[in-house]
């Protein structure tokens, strides 16, 4: 697949071809305050609409170029945020089957692509939290349980197998911290997979804040590990990037 320009751009730019509000807006993403979740919305629209080139070109041309938003963001971040749910609203049980149907088509129709593994890897865990609930263990029923942990093997298998592909992407190291928090992977286990995705790709900022989320007291920390953690990370960056991070 050849990609000659950022298809989505060129698609926000057109106008796209449905009513949704983020493709009538025309923003520059480097600049536009709103352009974030005008993009997030743009990337979900491609995904209905099952123009899958388009999103593959897309992803390809953010990870070589790594292109940020005016305030630092990475645009890939909020890519893969736009396929991670229905963005329905209160999306319902049929709205997220639709949606992770949607993008299974996609890792058929396009077995080498590593953003349909990893975009269907986070929706999987979107999926499962949404069985779970956002309250406290004794919250949960028992079939609650049941689905969550059901969803995030799958999400697991799936970027298990997204490794034997050529193509590598950063996103896949927030897509596996996230199936450990909800699995329970020790602290080492889940820091060895950090140390990988930080030798990797050290910019990528969503590596540290998923890490600093799993090192709350409420999770699998203790109190002063995220900060020992922002001093490390930080430190190891060094300069101006890393008083930003």
């Amino acid at each position: 697949m050849h990609c000659f320009h950022d298809p989505l751009f060129a698609y926000i730019r057109s106008g796209g071809s449905t009513k949704s509000r983020a493709v009538e807006l025309n923003f520059d993403p480097g600049v536009d305050v709103h352009a974030i979740e005008s993009y997030k919305m743009a990337v979900a629209d491609l995904l209905k609409q099952e123009k899958f080139d388009d999103l593959d070109c897309t992803a390809d041309e953010l990870r070589s170029s790594r292109a940020r938003f005016a305030g630092g963001a990475w645009q890939l971040v909020t890519f893969y945020q736009g396929l991670s749910d229905p963005w329905v609203g209160h999306a319902t049980e049929a709205d997220w089957q639709a949606h992770i149907e949607r993008l299974k088509r996609w890792v058929k129709t396009s077995p080498l692509s590593i953003t349909a593994r990893v975009g269907l890897a986070e929706s999987y865990s979107d999926f499962a939290w949404d069985a779970r609930g956002g309250g406290t263990v004794d919250t949960v029923s028992e079939t609650g349980w049941g689905l969550f942990h059901e969803r995030l093997k799958m999400a697991k298998d799936t970027l298990n197998d997204a490794t034997s592909l050529d193509a590598k992407c950063p996103e896949w190291f927030v897509a596996m911290p996230g199936v450990a928090q909800g699995q329970g992977w020790t602290v080492p286990e889940e820091t060895e997979l950090v140390e990988k995705a930080i030798a990797y790709e050290p910019a990528y900022y969503s590596f540290y804040g998923r890490h600093a989320n799993f090192l709350l007291p409420r999770w699998y920390g203790e109190e002063g590990d995220i900060a020992k953690f922002a001093t490390q990370a930080a430190d190891r960056i060094g300069g101006k990037d890393g008083d930003i991070l």
